[in-house]
């Protein structure tokens, strides 16, 4: 099957015919079943979005307080020994932060694209997973 000359590509497509043993979704239906996926991924990505932020903000104070520890442990000419500490558990922390940032963009990425997929199914049910008319 192919696109007619001019059409509008953003304009819904028909729903399917039902086949055996199967009923039509009316367009309420549609709409209804679009509304929750973007709801529930809505809620998903705010709560990735909520935990990078927290990784964020961590790695942004192990970076503060080391510098902070260590400025003072040097204003008290401590030993070097004792400066190095809050510098390497500082770096630690951060490298934690970092990996775990990495990570979390890593799943947000995913779940955007699995998002993505999900739409074109409830929106286009007549495309396959790959864009392509059944």
């Amino acid at each position: 099957m192919t696109l007619e000359a001019g059409r509008n590509d953003h304009a819904p497509l028909p729903l399917p015919a039902a086949t055996e043993g199967q009923q039509r979704l009316t367009a309420d239906q549609h709409e209804e079943r679009l509304q929750t996926m973007y709801q529930q991924t809505g809620t998903t990505m705010g709560q990735f979005l909520e935990w990078r932020h927290k990784v964020i903000l961590m790695f942004w104070t192990a970076i503060g307080l080391m510098f902070a520890i260590t400025s003072w442990l040097f204003k008290e000419e401590v030993g070097g020994l004792w400066i190095a500490g809050p510098v390497f558990a500082g770096a630690v922390i951060a490298g934690m932060c970092t990996y775990l940032d990495r990570r979390n963009g890593m799943i947000i990425e995913s779940a955007y694209k699995t998002a993505q997929e999900l739409e074109m199914l409830l929106a286009r049910p007549t495309l396959d997973m790959r864009g392509r008319f059944q």
